[in-house]
């Protein structure tokens, strides 16, 4: 099925569709929902993991809340809430499941208390248990620190031949400007950081992929912020790795494609990306409201890893930054894109071919929050 997540940031409602368009629940929980106990009612800057589970739903309210609410998708009832903020913002972006009482938790955002114990600091990965609802650890990762200014900002968790990766975006704290964005692999009981690579000329690298077969990921890249409005930021880009299995504590990646966002000058990659099939990526790219480009929408476009061939697949309505999550299944031979400008999600079939058929889901025009987010469950 599909999770989706419908928001206006400011309150947000979850939806559970089939593959085939059937709607399941039309809302199995909201930030108005009555009859449910929640400790921290959702927010508007709910977001799902990167790998979604198939029996339980984890939402992420990332900024304030910092809280994760488990969500049983058999029963519909909410199992528990955990807060990740520990006494502050720490504003979490991704959750990866590794055991029933393992799980990591990305947390993007500092502690401004410089006496904050190990655990209450942020800038962090957190190690929790799920099956407790509890706080256990934190990751170690003094090697791959960026160095001052910048914070390391953890974002993506990706599980790739049976070892954790996650993006290191590297911000400063005032988001002026960042360290060149780095990709660190976790050991193998996620206890610390044992090796990164750096994205030399790239900057706030968070968006990524792993392929059908886990022998390559794809890194998007979108720049500062300071070069949104721009259809050819400098610092913006794709960067495709092949994962080499090596004797050492860590796979070795190794630089296989660079796409620059200037080259095809659409603006800069967006957050979200993924893999139709092994030699292709489906990419987006954010729009302008402001500046010499003003009036650009957001896109999505095939790219093929081999040549930089692209095959144009949708553009936003009106608005930019309406057009938010790509999540392909390989498996069905389809990709689904949340349209937020024209509220529905937007179903993609015969994806390995340059011109795929479409159809559109309005979800629950009762509810009339814009669709943002979609993960496959």
């Amino acid at each position: 099925g599909l999770a989706v997540v419908q928001t206006d940031y400011a309150s947000t409602n979850i939806a559970i569709l089939g593959l085939d368009g059937s709607t399941s629940s039309g809302s199995i929980l909201s930030s108005g929902s009555e009859g449910v106990k929640l400790n921290a009612p959702l927010g508007g800057d709910v977001v799902l993991p990167s790998a979604l589970d198939a029996d339980e739903l984890v939402l992420i309210d990332r900024y304030p809340n910092a809280v994760l609410t488990f969500l049983d998708l058999a029963s519909g009832r909410v199992r528990g809430q955990l807060d990740v903020g520990t006494g502050f913002a720490s504003n979490p972006q991704d959750y990866l499941a590794l055991s029933a009482n393992v799980a990591l938790v990305s947390r993007y955002d500092l502690n401004p208390d410089p006496d904050a114990v190990l655990e209450e600091r942020g800038d962090d990965v957190l190690i929790v248990d799920p099956e407790n609802l509890s706080v256990t650890g934190v990751v170690e990762l003094e090697a791959v620190r960026a160095p001052a200014p910048f914070l390391t900002r953890p974002a993506r968790l990706a599980f790739v031949r049976e070892r954790v990766l996650v993006t290191l975006a590297g911000y400063d704290g005032r988001f002026q400007d960042a360290a060149p964005a780095r990709l660190a692999w976790l050991d193998e009981e996620a206890r610390r950081a044992v090796s990164s690579v750096e994205i030399e000329g790239m900057k706030n690298c968070a968006g990524l992929a792993v392929s059908p077969s886990g022998a390559e990921i794809a890194l998007s890249c979108s720049g500062l912020v300071d070069g949104s409005d721009e259809a050819d930021p400098s610092d913006s880009g794709i960067v495709v790795f092949s994962v080499e299995e090596t004797d050492e504590a860590a796979p070795r990646l190794l630089e296989k494609a660079r796409f620059w966002a200037a080259d095809f000058a659409r603006g800069p990659f967006s957050f979200s990306l993924s893999y139709a099939s092994e030699g292709t990526l489906i990419v987006g790219t954010y729009g302008a409201v402001e500046g010499p480009d003003a009036g650009r929408p957001d896109r999505v476009f095939s790219l093929e890893i081999a040549d930089g061939t692209v095959h144009d697949w949708l553009e936003s309505k009106e608005d930019p930054f309406t057009l938010g999550e790509i999540r392909c299944v390989t498996a069905c031979d389809v990709c689904f894109v949340a349209d937020a400008g024209r509220g529905d999600v937007a179903r993609f079939t015969s994806i390995r071919s340059a011109a795929p058929s479409v159809e559109r889901w309005t979800i629950d025009e009762t509810i009339g929050l814009p669709p943002r987010q979609v993960g496959h469950l």
